[in-house]
């Protein structure tokens, strides 16, 4: 979780508040501290989320620091969903061979820097940059239900009081289906199993 949740195409980090989505067909997997996907073009995305040496605006960040020395073409500053940000080109040669390769920079709070790289065979450059660019602008905030819902859950014993009943109990429970069957299942009972005041029982809870 202190890279984020990979559900498919889209990373979740409740601990830095953003998601994003990669395109269709990209296998998402961490790598150390950065998130890698691939596709069958070729082309990879690697993200991570650092703490530069100083409070650099993107675009000075990108040039002055993590492209040190590199010949970026066409560097600007843009705007992701609020957040200042700057993105630029440059061409890589890679043990694979030639890569056309984007950068981008975000300042996803005071003291912190969400960075995008996407290399692209240069055959396939021209095809994948309109989803690619798309993946950039799906970075945004969570709202407060994706957050909810990406807390760990946690086990909570609790006493049965009277008049509580299964399906009173089960409702408690942190999940939207199947209430009911997963609380009898967490306890080994059975349906229509009596409850009886003072017995305790295991609910996961947020």
């Amino acid at each position: 979780g202190r890279n984020g949740f990979i559900d498919g195409e889209t990373l979740s980090h409740p601990a830095e508040d953003f998601r994003w989505q990669a395109p269709r067909g990209f296998q998402l997997g961490h790598s150390g501290s950065r998130v890698v996907g691939r596709d069958q073009s070729g082309t990879v995305i690697a993200f991570d989320v650092i703490t530069p040496r100083g409070r650099a605006d993107p675009r000075s960040y990108m040039a002055g620091e993590w492209a040190q020395g590199a010949a970026l073409s066409g560097l600007e500053a843009i705007d992701v969903n609020g957040f200042p940000a700057a993105t630029g080109t440059l061409r890589l040669n890679t043990n694979v061979g030639p890569r056309d390769t984007r950068l981008v920079a975000i300042r996803s709070d005071q003291d912190r820097i969400a960075r995008f790289a996407f290399f692209t065979p240069p055959n396939v450059t021209a095809r994948m940059e309109p989803a690619l660019q798309r993946t950039t602008f799906s970075f945004r905030p969570l709202t407060r239900s994706e957050r909810s819902a990406l807390r760990p859950r946690r086990l909570s014993v609790v006493t049965v009081r009277r008049g509580d009943t299964v399906s009173s109990l089960a409702r408690r429970m942190a999940f939207d289906d199947f209430q009911v069957e997963r609380f009898l299942a967490l306890n080994g009972m059975d349906a229509g199993a009596p409850l009886q005041a003072g017995q305790r029982v295991k609910l996961i809870v947020q």
